[in-house]
């Protein structure tokens, strides 16, 4: 019994290690260094999981369509809209990045200065 068992282990194994060459010879990564293939397989995973999740975005961007009115609109309007939100994102982005350091140090400097009253 424990003959076919290692028998059965042996062939899974064997098949899996046949598979994985197949899948070597198909994308081309055999000719990569160890570290590149795990790079390569490491980024292959993460966009199967980005494709898994998919259905999950497209119902993301259903809520906001539903939320904010824009099911209704047509599909150049939808652009419009869209794009003076993400105008709007970029600016407030641009603004916190350039204005927030100087205000933290400006507001840190007179707390020091509150300190040592």
């Amino acid at each position: 019994m424990a003959a076919k068992h290692r028998s059965l282990s042996t062939t899974v194994v064997a098949h899996a290690k046949k598979a994985y060459f197949r899948y070597e010879l198909m994308t081309g990564i055999y000719i990569l260094d160890t570290w590149e293939k795990h790079v390569f397989n490491v980024l292959a995973f993460v966009i199967l999981v980005f494709v898994v999740r998919m259905g999950f975005l497209k119902k993301l961007n259903y809520q906001y369509e539903v939320t904010t009115g824009l099911y209704m609109l047509e599909t150049w309007e939808k652009y419009i809209v869209n794009g003076v939100v993400c105008a709007g994102f970029s600016l407030l982005a641009y603004t916190a990045i350039n204005h927030l350091p100087t205000q933290g140090m400006n507001m840190m400097s007179q707390l020091s200065s509150y300190a040592t009253i």
